[in-house]
């Protein structure tokens, strides 16, 4: 269904207006476009095979289509804004370059549930396919790199399909690569998830979810996140998403049998500790203290001494411990974040030794410093002095 394919018999000037005149052209589908295609499989393979540059006569071939049928197709994808039509059954492709399918809308979420699974459970049958899984312990630079180049690949992989989709349908067979999507803001619960995506080496494509705007509601985020919260992966791999940060903490760790500390059940200890208080407290604090001083004296000052008294368990934990379950773990990628905000709760950070040279030290890992800007704002880890 993904196939390849050229847009031959078009005359030079068609050819250079498709490929050059970008100007105007759609960049994303409607959420009501995208769900007509994904309720009718027929129209949704035909808009595949224009995306990719099929002829007309190249769709009859692979789909032994009735001919009326492929025009009333085509003229509903001309209706839809896909294509304008030409006569002698040629088109114009009516989107741009770097269209792409809506995130987490009714098109991935088809092929998510249609199309993914088949792929990765079908055997490998062609000299060219290849699924392949490594694992070993390397380096923060060593990891980093393989996950540049990884990145790379993904661009080299899309920039390839659009040059060769002027070549003949025979020369070109489907392809496809998989990884994570996160979708994300720059909170203290996103930068979790990011962070800890560059901690395990994984590589991953970053959705910003612009909480401002309200885009966490949504309806197609809201199918992967029925809360309304950031963060969320979607693990292509596996076939599945994953909301709420403690949850995607312990799936990732679990899928690579990482960063579990010293001990898994005090690691989750400490996990737990984060989801259910120093998040939730310091939330509270930010509100009132931050964003709504002298509003409710009782709430800052019932939230400013809970605060402290967080950062009086955490320090009392690392005067006896490097990280928080001994060696460094998901427990410490869930709390550094939310103690990166330091400089919105009101308390005296030098007083709490053990915390800050904890927090020091995370702050100086190079995939806590990738992960903390993400999606990138220009976002400087704050280091107090």
């Amino acid at each position: 269904m993904e196939k390849l394919c050229e847009l031959a018999q078009a005359d030079l000037l068609e050819l250079v207006r498709s490929v050059d005149d970008q100007k105007g052209r759609i960049q994303e589908l409607s959420e009501d476009q995208e769900a007509e295609l994904a309720a009718n499989l027929p129209l949704f393979i035909a808009a595949i095979c224009v995306l990719n540059r099929y002829r007309f006569e190249d769709v009859l071939t692979s789909y032994q289509i009735d001919p009326l049928e492929l025009q009333q197709l085509f003229a509903r994808l001309d209706r839809l804004g896909v294509i304008e039509l030409l006569p002698e059954n040629r088109y114009r492709l009516q989107v741009s370059r770097s269209f792409r399918w809506r995130k987490n809308g009714p098109i991935e979420r088809y092929f998510i549930g249609h199309v993914l699974s088949s792929f990765v459970d079908r055997k490998l049958v062609r000299t060219q396919d290849s699924f392949r899984f490594a694992w070993g312990t390397v380096s923060d630079a060593t990891a980093q790199r393989f996950i540049e180049r990884l990145r790379s690949v993904y661009d080299d992989f899309n920039d390839a399909a659009d040059a060769d989709a002027q070549l003949p349908l025979e020369q070109r067979t489907g392809a496809g690569l998989l990884m994570i999507d996160l979708y994300t803001w720059s909170t203290p619960n996103g930068r979790k998830i990011s962070i800890a995506l560059e901690e395990f080496g994984l590589p991953y494509t970053v959705h910003a979810v612009n909480i401002a705007k309200d885009e966490q509601l949504e309806p197609e985020f809201l199918a992967i996140s029925p809360n309304n919260k950031i963060p969320v992966i979607v693990d292509r791999e596996k076939n599945r998403s994953i909301m709420e940060s403690g949850a995607i903490l312990i799936y990732l760790a679990d899928m690579h049998d990482r960063f579990w500390g010293d001990d898994r059940y005090q690691t989750l200890e400490w996990l737990m500790l984060q989801m259910a208080s120093i998040g939730p407290m310091l939330g509270q604090t930010h509100h009132f203290l931050k964003f709504n001083p002298g509003k409710a004296p009782y709430a800052e000052d019932r939230y400013a001494a809970e605060t402290k008294r967080l950062y009086g368990v955490l320090n009392k934990r690392l005067s006896e411990s490097e990280y928080l379950a001994g060696s460094y773990s998901i427990a410490d990628i869930a709390t550094w974040p939310w103690i990166a905000r330091y400089e919105w709760q009101g308390v005296d950070f030098p007083s709490y030794p053990h915390l800050l040279r904890w927090y020091k030290e995370i702050a100086a890992r190079p995939a806590v410093q990738r992960g903390f800007d993400v999606p990138a704002i220009g976002a400087q880890i704050p280091m107090p002095g």
